[in-house]
């Protein structure tokens, strides 16, 4: 917790000033620098820009409280449920029911975290966040892939 409350909404403000301003600036700064320089440098500069980030997280002052922890890490289950479904995608053989998949995707992913999100009993939000991982991996590399299957061979190696 933020040791002043008060502080809040202008932690909010600033941090949605911050990524926008990243997710406008950022694509033309990084053509910039492959442009001088080359990819390697942008890979490079990367790590020192997450430094300063974690620096910055670590001057926050918080406070101290008692939580109780989960006995299981809700990251680990959604990470499993990705898991799973890129082992799935990757399994499959052409875009048949494609469509049908992503939207599968879509709605585990929501039921999934509806369930994680209003449940008291750790075995359900284990498996909620499961459904959340596996959701999310279905959703975007299923539309990814979707969308590839109606392009030319020319048109499906450009990006986007």
């Amino acid at each position: 917790m933020l040791a002043d409350r008060n502080v809040l909404p202008n932690a909010v403000a600033l941090h949605s000033t911050a990524l926008n301003t990243a997710r406008f600036i950022g694509p033309a700064l990084g053509g910039l620098m492959i442009a001088w320089f080359n990819e390697a440098a942008g890979f490079m500069l990367h790590p020192i820009l997450l430094m300063a980030t974690l620096y910055q997280l670590l001057r926050i002052e918080t406070v101290p409280r008692d939580v109780q922890k989960p006995e299981g890490s809700f990251v680990s289950c959604a990470g499993a449920g990705a898991m799973v479904a890129a082992m799935s995608l990757a399994a499959r053989r052409g875009s048949d029911y494609l469509s049908r998949i992503v939207l599968a995707g879509n709605l585990s992913a929501v039921m999934g975290l509806a369930t994680f999100s209003t449940t008291n009993w750790m075995p359900l939000a284990i498996l909620g966040m499961f459904f959340v991982g596996c959701g999310a991996c279905l959703g975007r590399p299923g539309l990814d892939g979707l969308a590839h299957a109606g392009l030319s061979e020319r048109d499906s190696s450009r990006p986007y």
